[in-house]
Order: structure tokens, then sequence, then C-alpha cells
């Protein structure tokens, strides 16, 4: 998603001489993507066939959650490895995230000014499309409650917590910065139990625990070591929380958010903690699937609502239909990132050196 691309970058480990790798975080990357993938897949195949078919499971959907704990770490682990300021930490990040989110919302923008009703009949209004390029709150009742291009509900909170690590980098205490970040995100959180607003309920949604347990996750990676039998426990417990938590439906019950996020998390230290043990995801086509992921979580809703459409008029059969969509989301995300996203970045980072 919204992850520095860091495979093959090494960096020398407070606590051991060995280089630390990334492929299993980019592989665990392209996963959460592919479960998001195939939830709206789904949720597009209920809205096809309206009354024939429903699907009430968030399983796939809990990807948000993997990305959100793994953005917190690997802010944390960039700025270790080389000292940033606020100002660069933006400017990298911004130059990651806005390129390819602002093409594909105005592209969508140009979808539905044209009246093509599979991309959603929400007139376009100059209030929703400056939310949506803005990464500003959707709080009113008045318009849609997520940016145009849907998926960039999660940016909003990237964009909120990119804010805060930058202010966090203020401190060079790398121990007081992960005090810092973790007791804001904690404040923002507690919040709407004390004050309950809009704005409090907003930017103190459960989800945003996932990037304290990703920054809290740091410091304990550098400290511990865990054999792979009790890495792989952590990984199995931590998908054994989030089919529980679906399979009882208590994804809206107080507190789980929090949960969840936290399940995630276990996922995310197990993965460390495997790669630090030695083993590490080798498949090249998986780690560069991770690369793509960022042009996959934006995309594929584009991609879904385009094969619905033509599913829907060549009566496909559902399992095609959903295999479809994830087979041309991949295909079509692989080719935005080798032939637009990466040359974007890579062509901004030069330029801003």
């Amino acid at each position: 998603m919204t992850i520095t691309q860091v495979v093959g970058e090494t960096r020398p480990s407070p606590a051991s001489a060995q280089p630390i790798k990334n492929a299993n975080i980019q592989v665990l990357r392209a996963v959460a993507a592919l479960g998001v993938v195939f939830h709206h897949s789904m949720h597009a195949l209920e809205d096809s066939a309206p009354g024939h078919f429903q699907w009430n499971w968030s399983f796939g959907a809990y990807g948000v959650e993997i990305f959100f704990v793994i953005s917190g770490y690997i802010m944390m682990m960039v700025t270790s490895a080389k000292e940033k300021t606020a100002g660069s930490f933006l400017t990298a990040r911004l130059i990651r995230i806005l390129p390819l989110y602002y093409l594909l919302t105005a592209f969508v923008i140009v979808l539905k000014i044209t009246g093509l009703a599979h991309f959603g009949n929400d007139p376009i209004t100059p209030a929703w499309a400056a939310k949506s390029f803005l990464f500003l709150p959707f709080t009113k009742a008045d318009m849609p409650s997520s940016p145009i291009l849907f998926p960039g509900w999660t940016l909003n909170y990237e964009m909120m917590f990119y804010l805060l690590f930058a202010a966090s980098l203020m401190v060079r205490s790398e121990t007081l910065r992960v005090k810092i970040v973790i007791a804001s995100i904690a404040a923002a959180f507690l919040l709407p139990w004390i004050w309950s607003t809009p704005l409090t309920r907003y930017f103190g949604s459960e989800v945003i625990t996932g990037f304290a347990f990703g920054v809290a996750l740091w410091p304990l990676t550098q400290k511990l070591r865990l054999t792979p039998a009790i890495a792989t426990a952590l990984i199995v417990a931590g998908v054994a929380a989030m089919a529980a938590i679906d399979h009882n439906h208590l994804n809206d019950t107080p507190l789980m958010g929090a949960a969840l996020s936290l399940a995630a998390a276990a996922i995310v230290a197990g993965a460390i903690f495997l790669e630090r043990g030695g083993l590490s995801v080798k498949n090249r086509a998986l780690v560069g699937l991770g690369d793509a992921s960022y042009a996959l979580y934006l995309v594929h809703p584009i991609v879904i609502a385009v094969i619905a459409h033509l599913a829907a008029k060549a009566h496909v059969g559902p399992v095609a239909m959903v295999l479809t969509m994830i087979a041309a989301s991949l295909a079509v995300a692989v080719v935005m990132y080798e032939k637009l996203d990466r040359p974007l970045h890579e062509g901004l980072r030069r330029l801003t050196r």
C-alpha cells in the first residue's frame, strides 16, 4: 500500500551484526492487498446479483489493519536507518503517495462525469473533490462518506499518521519519539469516549491503533529474538483471532477494531521474526507483487467495476467472475506499477534530492 519500497535495502541492526531484509513484509503487503481485492470482488458479485447472493464476511478487508501496522513499523525503520527532518520525511511520503492517487482520482472523476453508472451515481461536487484531493475528513451527512476513489479513506489516516510522525522527528531520542507517537494515537483513540463528536470519532477510529502497534514493534524487534516456532505461532494466532472476530460478526463491537489491529500486529511480528531467523520468502514474483501492492490497492475498484459490468452482460458465472476480477486487478496493477507508478516515483525522487 503506502510503505516505502525497501526490498533489497539493508541496514545494521543495533542488536545484531546481521543485515535486515524485508521480503516477508513485502509478501505480507501483497497478501493484504489481495485480501482487500477479494473482499471487494465478493461485494461486487453480491451487487451484480441482488437477492441471489449475499456476502456477510469481512476477513479479506482486514488487510487494511495489516497495512497500517506495517506502515508504523516501516516508518520507524527508515527513520532509524537514516536521520530525517520532518520536511524530508513528508516530501518522501508525498511523492510516494500522491502521484498515482491523484491520477486515478482524476480518472474516476472523468468516468463519472461521462455518466458511466457503474462508477457510482453520486454527482461530483467541488467539496467532494477538494476533500478527496486534500485528505480531509468525511464527517458530514450531506456528502459521500469516502473519497471519490474510495480506497483513499485509508490514505486519510495515513496522512494523519505521517503528520504526527513528522512532528515527532523533532525529538532526537528514538525512545522518546516512540512514546510520543504511541501516546498521541492513544489520546486520539480515547478522546471519542470522553467527547464524542463526528470529528473526534473520525480521527479516533479504532483502525488507527494499527499505527501505534507498528511503531511499538520496532523497538521490540530490536531487543527480542524469537524462534521460528514462536514466530509462526504469532502468525497463526493473529489469523485465528481475525477469523474468530469475523465468524462471530463482532467487527462493529466496541474495541474489536483495536483487537483486529493487535491481531494484525501479531501477524506482522511473526513475519519479521521469521525473517530474522533466516526464514524468508525467496519467490521473486511474490516479493515483486508487494512492490505493486499500492497500485493494486488503488486501481482494483476501477477494474472490478469494469469486470462486473462486462460479466453481467455476458452472464458469466460467479466463480469465473470473481477470479477474473482478481486476475485482471493483478495484471493491471503490475503493469501500472512498472510503467507508471515506479517511473513517476523514481523521477520525483531525483527531482527532490
